[in-house]
């Protein structure tokens, strides 16, 4: 609402247990980022990363009309495997939705501690 206040919840449909990090929105649109980074609690007894990149499934981004009444009104785009975070921009031109976030191919979780992973600094665009 204008005041702040939540006015409805639309179950997206997302059937697995994935980790959702972003999304994005638009003027008309919000857009889901249904992807096969998975939630595996068998893992923590294994000694495993409880989410692991499942690269058998696709990326799903789902668009789904901002004022939606069900699950069924979002449309859903599949793409190769992946896993994408930080939504930076996402917008509209004319019958197309826009969005830019950062992808990667590959993603380990245990590496995100490690001192072994290593950026290459400051990037010139």
């Amino acid at each position: 609402s204008a005041d702040g206040r939540l006015v409805r919840t639309v179950d997206a449909g997302v059937k697995r247990p994935i980790m959702i990090h972003d999304c994005a929105i638009t003027e008309r649109f919000t857009l889901i980022l249904d992807q096969p980074l998975e939630f595996c609690k068998e893992n923590i007894v294994r000694g495993r990363p409880v989410f692991h990149l499942n690269k058998k499934c696709p990326v799903r981004v789902g668009v789904m009309p901002r004022h939606a009444l069900s699950n069924a009104e979002v449309k859903w785009f599949a793409f190769e495997s992946s896993y994408g975070f930080h939504t930076m921009n996402a917008w509209e031109q004319g019958d197309e939705v826009f969005m830019v976030f950062c992808r990667v191919e590959e993603f380990e979780m245990e590496a995100l501690g490690s001192s072994s992973v290593r950026g290459r600094g400051r990037d010139k665009f």
